[in-house]
């Protein structure tokens, strides 16, 4: 072999690994994507890891743990109304598989990943933003282990009356005094609506699924005690 065609060789190649090195994030990035999507819990984590932050807009910043804790442990103090109608959230039926709902919604406004421990599950929140009831919403919708078990209206700046709105549809204008209460049916399902003052959190789960219940309810036991490791 001539000198100067080992020397385009080695060049070239010396060319091609530097070029791989400098831009492995950006390959490895578009294999994640491809494979299992951009709105995946490893598409994220790597982009967090290798950019610190998130590639997308936050549905929130605090912990899971402060979206689940009171819808899911009902306080005594807390009061409860019954409900005859069906509770849903969106039309949108629970336990839909995550890729099947992301298709039919389209890309999210914004995106949080949580993966957990002990117990072993992974929480994905998409949402969406929309004018419900006349006022502008954050729509966030869960998926435990990809299966949609809880979602939740974010009202940051209510420019109606969001309370009288539920009550007219879930108890038929009951009075209702309370800024904090719980409504629940027969098929364990609830919604907890909550007026901080600042925003109206209004939150609907269902506890249909064994599976997905045992989680939440072992999660929620271990965060009392001390933190849970999250994963991203």
């Amino acid at each position: 072999m001539k000198l100067e065609t080992l020397l385009i060789i080695t060049g070239g190649g010396i060319i091609f690994t530097f070029l791989a090195y400098s831009f492995r994030k950006v390959f490895r990035l578009s294999f994640l994507r491809l494979i299992y999507g951009s709105y995946s819990l490893e598409f994220f984590q790597a982009y967090k890891k290798y950019y610190i932050r998130s590639p997308f807009q936050y549905c929130f910043r605090d912990e899971f743990i402060t979206h689940l804790l009171f819808v899911l442990e009902k306080h005594h103090s807390v009061p409860a109304y019954k409900s005859p109608k069906e509770i849903y959230f969106e039309k949108t039926p629970y336990f839909i598989p995550y890729k099947e709902f992301l298709k039919q919604k389209g890309t999210p406004h914004c995106f949080n990943a949580f993966s957990f421990r002990n117990p072993d599950f992974i929480i994905k929140a998409l949402g969406y933003q929309d004018i419900i009831a006349g006022s502008k919403a954050t729509i966030v919708f869960y998926f435990m282990n990809d299966l949609f078990f809880m979602g939740e209206y974010i009202f940051k700046k209510p420019r109606t009356r969001i309370k009288e709105s539920l009550l007219q549809h879930f108890l038929e204008d009951q009075q209702v005094d309370a800024d904090n209460f719980y409504i629940e049916n027969t098929r364990q399902r609830t919604v907890h609506f909550q007026d901080t003052g600042f925003t109206v959190d209004i939150r609907y789960i269902t506890e249909e699924n064994p599976s997905i219940a045992r989680h939440l309810r072992d999660y929620l036991n271990q965060a009392k005690v001390k933190p849970l490791k999250v994963e991203a």
